[in-house]
């Protein structure tokens, strides 16, 4: 089984280079303010979950309603526009 790193950072201040996975919470402004990082994690073919609030101009590949009739949108590779 391959090494796992949690990280619990301020995804706007934070080395994402090496990323295969990112879970953010950011209001869609934050998610512009870092999307050349996000897309550089889905060009590596890396996976991007977003709570509560989509990436601009991107297309979710899945999403799921979780507790409360929040949503969490699942990004890879095909939803960079």
């Amino acid at each position: 089984m391959p090494n796992v790193t949690i990280l619990h950072e301020d995804a706007t201040l934070s080395d994402l280079s090496s990323a295969t996975l990112v879970f953010v919470y950011l209001v869609p402004a934050g998610l512009k303010a870092i999307e050349p990082k996000l897309r550089g994690i889905l060009e590596r073919g890396g996976r991007l979950a977003s709570y509560m609030f989509s990436v601009p101009g991107w297309e979710p590949v899945g999403e799921e309603v979780v507790k409360g009739g929040c949503k969490v949108r699942f990004y890879d590779s095909t939803s960079l526009s």
